[in-house]
């Protein structure tokens, strides 16, 4: 079973973006800057670059799951880089990917996508090689989405093709649109001028869309290339044929956390919170949701995940899938599934992960240790059960295998 994997860079990206940028100095040349992502196993993003982690303790609760206490975060030891990311290599080393402010970064195949603040100059973005190579891109706002055919979908709708490098515009009817859920083909946008919420069901390709009710979300995951489960508080209709329009049932009546498509017509995976009568509370699965609207739990152990918004292009994704590894982050813990035997662990109990990226049989991740004030991170290796672990002087916030 082929899984869809995104691939993205692990950058460390501070709090303080400086959107609107503060003081003078001479002018960049936004077309001649330079990038530091050649030989990384991979790229890290932090919201706080120049704070020490904040001691993180665990708090019971009368519920199913735990919520993270932290105390208030000492004050940055260097303000003088506001955003930053870094590559980390082989051996563990650390390094700035570039001296500029990096607001955002995502990787999609083998290029990774920066959006780069220069003060009194905004943002720019760019597309770069692992040889360091780089374009800039004619686009306003991140990459946030790669579908089946490569091409790699903006905030703005500008999609850009790995192919040709060329951007091109996404169709709507709509003049002006937010996307507000994307996954596999497909994208839910809303009318950015409506004086009262209107969406709708795009696909990315093909340009085919179609109305939906402005309620849920709308929340959305792709389960082939021609369906999705859309949950917009249609009673019985969940399953959306977006070729033909028509709506059937489907077993799973609605989305309350992270979903992700496994690409090829797999169908799934839903984190999903579902009631447990017995004991008076609710419990989150993990759920596989096939190309007709079935679902089968694949994981009911506690995950501890608090849910995340459903394929609204965050970076701190929860669902992570290869051919043969299911992982999924948690608050105090990740919890994995073998996919070839069926078994189900649970590793890194000791840390508040921030991120986590599966690459072949390893788990790269960030966070920071619970009851203390150390960042942290490091590779697992589920065959072997190690940790190669390093200690950090900033706080990592999110990364993703580059190598």
């Amino acid at each position: 079973m082929k899984m869809y994997k995104r691939s993205i860079i692990a950058i460390v990206l501070s709090s303080a973006l400086a959107a609107c940028g503060g003081g003078g100095g001479d002018k960049v040349d936004t077309s001649a800057i330079t990038f530091n992502v050649a030989n990384a196993q991979s790229l890290a993003l932090s919201n706080n670059a120049a704070t020490k982690a904040a001691p993180v303790q665990m708090r019971a609760m009368p519920t199913s799951f735990a919520v993270l206490a932290a105390e208030p975060a000492p004050a940055p030891v260097s303000t003088e880089i506001d955003a930053a990311g870094y590559k980390i290599d082989l051996s563990g080393d650390m390094e700035e990917i570039t001296p500029h402010q990096v607001q955002g970064m995502r990787v999609f195949g083998d290029e990774a996508f920066f959006s780069i603040y220069f003060d009194g100059q905004g943002t720019h973005y760019y597309v770069v090689q692992k040889d360091n190579s780089y374009i800039e891109l004619p686009v306003n706002g991140m990459a946030i989405h790669q579908i089946e055919s490569g091409k790699i979908l903006f905030e703005d709708g500008s999609i850009y093709d790995p192919s040709t490098q060329a951007v091109t515009k996404l169709h709507s009817a709509f003049e002006k649109f937010n996307i507000q859920a994307v996954s596999g083909n497909f994208a839910v946008l809303a009318d950015a001028l409506a004086s009262y919420p209107v969406t709708k069901l795009v696909n990315v390709e093909t340009g085919v869309e179609w109305p939906i009710q402005a309620c849920n979300g709308p929340r959305m995951v792709a389960v082939s290339s021609t369906n999705a489960i859309v949950d917009d508080c249609t009673p019985d209709k969940n399953l959306f044929n977006v070729a033909t329009g028509e709506r059937s049932d489907a077993q799973i009546d609605f989305i309350n956390g992270e979903a992700e498509y496994m690409g090829d017509d797999n169908g799934a995976l839903v984190v999903k919170e579902e009631p447990i009568p017995e004991l008076g509370t609710w419990k989150w699965n993990l759920t596989h949701v096939d190309k007709d609207g079935n679902k089968q739990i694949l994981i009911s152990d506690e995950l501890n995940t608090g849910g995340e918004c459903s394929n609204c292009f965050n970076t701190t994704t929860q669902i992570h899938s290869t051919d043969d590894w299911i992982a999924i982050m948690g608050l105090d813990r990740v919890t994995v599934k073998n996919i070839q035997d069926g078994t189900v662990k649970q590793i890194l109990m000791d840390i508040a992960p921030t991120s986590i990226d599966i690459a072949g049989d390893e788990i790269q991740y960030t966070g920071s240790i619970i009851d203390g004030h150390t960042n942290v991170s490091g590779t697992y290796n589920l065959l072997t059960d190690t940790d190669d672990r390093q200690n950090r002087n900033v706080r990592l916030d999110y990364i993703t295998d580059f190598h």
